[in-house]
């Protein structure tokens, strides 16, 4: 029989002075029954609505801990001269703001506050931290490694770690600690301006989490900003789902502006894979073929290295079902992606890349499946295009020969012409990548026409 859970608590962090934000969540949380809320930390920073905020996180939460922003608005007035020298403007006018505007009451509550704090919740020992045991504002997330999250869990006796500081929802599980970043209730990036926060569910011995995504009044803020006076970056950020350097540089990093290293992360995926079997043959293949097919369209759909990056891991992780049979295996495969939490992946490129898997085959997406109608309409539209093209590579290599050496596409105003090149006759591979052109063609609203010629080897 199913434990009914003891205990549902809301891990709250990142608010950044977005009252809007905040109390969206605070009322999502409350339909699905949360029984007390916990927050990590950084209620201030960009947000105009300095005050509300820290009054409803005390009015709410029953366990809190500082934020390195906090740390560092509460440091303002001694370190005003010289930051205003050396902080980027934006920045310094963010720290100012919060300061001026913060009461002497909620000032001396945050100077109460500690940067890290133990609790029980059922049979678990959970540390309630910023950043990390180790230090307030070090970054844990997707690209932290296996090591440093395993020294990271011996420096406590915590079995779980809660963790904010990047806005980047994450969970892992390293020598029997579960780490688990909530993600950002009120600046959340990965150009998802939607706000994020975790439930836990604690039974007496066992536990799960769920990440949640929550559309609020972004607008609301946006108005807030341009009424205080405060840059119009700052809307841009919270409209966007960006970071401020990534609003200011026009550029999109995945991961606390810093350029993830694709390469070493499909490498791990790819180690993954291998575990569970796959057909290297064929899933090497698909993930060239897609690689190329997304090259080739990339004046089509706009994409960048993030987009390859989640269809490369889709293409390698496409078959991995295939280890229980075939009946289902690309709900399976969807299954052990959105199960495994060491691959690197945050929880929204984990949820995009099991979507892309499982549309490999069958069914094209549909609003009844799960969890596909509770993306981003953006994201939502990069399932449909990157499944689409691991449809059509999964068909071109249908005889699982590698027969299809090279491709290219003539881009027509109704039509794509995709003209492979063969080590062999293709017949059968044509006839699959145009049977499984289907949702490609639907979402870019083109004909797709398939060529090949048969060269020597």
């Amino acid at each position: 029989m199913k434990k009914t859970p003891i205990s549902k608590i809301a891990i709250l962090s990142d608010v950044h002075g977005n009252l809007p934000a905040l109390e969206a969540v605070i009322e999502d949380a409350q339909k699905r029954q949360a029984q007390e809320y916990w927050n990590l930390g950084d209620f201030l920073g960009y947000g105009p609505y300095v005050n509300e905020v820290v009054d409803m996180l005390y009015e709410v939460c029953t366990a809190q801990v500082i934020g390195n922003y906090d740390l560092k608005v509460l440091k303002f007035a001694d370190k005003k001269a010289k930051w205003k020298k050396s902080k980027q403007h934006e920045k310094f006018i963010a720290f100012e703001w919060a300061w001026n505007l913060l009461s002497s009451q909620n000032a001396e509550r945050l100077e109460t506050l500690p940067k890290q704090k133990s609790r029980t919740a059922g049979e678990f020992e959970v540390l309630l931290t910023h950043g990390s045991p180790a230090k307030v504002d070090e970054a844990i997330g997707p690209e932290t490694s296996q090591q440093r999250l395993g020294e990271l869990s011996d420096m406590t006796h915590a079995d779980m770690i809660l963790c904010g500081h990047t806005h980047c929802p994450f969970s892992a599980l390293v020598n029997g600690v579960t780490f688990i970043n909530p993600g950002s209730v009120g600046r959340p990036e990965g150009q998802d301006p939607r706000a994020c926060y975790a439930m836990l569910n604690v039974n007496e011995d066992s536990f799960t989490v769920e990440f949640y995504r929550v559309s609020y009044d972004v607008e609301r803020m946006a108005r807030a900003i341009h009424a205080a006076g405060l840059p119009d970056d700052f809307a841009a950020m919270f409209r966007t789902g960006q970071n401020l350097d990534q609003v200011r540089n026009g550029s999109v990093d995945q991961y606390r502006g810093k350029t993830p290293d694709y390469n070493k992360r499909i490498e791990r995926v790819r180690q993954f894979a291998i575990g569970c079997r796959y057909e290297a043959g064929h899933s090497e293949q698909v993930t060239r073929l897609a690689q190329i097919l997304f090259d080739r369209l990339g004046t089509v759909h706009g994409y960048g290295k993030e987009q390859l990056f989640l269809l490369s891991c889709a293409a390698l992780l496409h078959d991995i079902g295939w280890l229980e049979g075939p009946k289902g295996h690309h709900k399976l495969a969807m299954q052990r992606i959105l199960t495994e939490t060491t691959l690197p992946l945050s929880t929204r490129q984990r949820n995009l890349v099991a979507l892309i898997a499982r549309y490999h085959r069958k069914a094209l997406p549909k609003n009844s499946h799960p969890l596909y109608p509770d993306l981003s309409v953006d994201d939502q539209q990069t399932v449909q295009i990157l499944a689409g093209l691991l449809r059509i590579a999964d068909g071109l290599d249908r005889g699982h020969q590698a027969q299809v050496s090279d491709l290219d596409v003539l881009i027509g105003d109704h039509t794509l012409t995709c003209q492979c090149k063969s080590t062999g006759f293709a017949e059968q591979e044509m006839w699959a990548a145009k049977k499984k052109a289907d949702l490609l063609e639907k979402v870019l609203s083109k004909t797709i026409v398939f060529q090949y010629n048969k060269i020597s080897r």
